[in-house]
């Protein structure tokens, strides 16, 4: 009865590298993932930040068609950036 139950419990060496092989498969897809919502991340928020700094620009020059053409852009890429962006991510990520 004893020898039985070891043979239930043992995993045979073939077996215990494929397990192995499959975690490692499944570790390097899950850092690759990360990794681009990393970057999708920061992609994101250049886009944001470069259009607040487009409204501080604008804020402070004085030279009036200039500031209310940089303070629209500063406002149409601050809102907009992230959000194409994110749409590109998915339509990629889906085809």
């Amino acid at each position: 009865m004893r020898r039985s139950m070891d043979r239930l419990v043992t995993l045979s060496a073939a077996r215990v590298a494929s397990e192995l092989e499959r975690l490692r498969t499944a570790t390097t897809a899950d850092r690759r993932w990360r990794r681009r919502l990393w970057w999708l991340g920061l992609r994101c928020a250049c886009w944001y930040f470069g259009g607040l700094g487009l409204v501080v620009w604008a804020l402070r020059t004085t030279n009036v068609p200039l500031a209310q053409l940089l303070f629209g852009l500063g406002l149409y890429i601050a809102g907009l950036g992230p959000v194409i962006t994110l749409l590109v991510f998915g339509v990629r990520e889906r085809g």
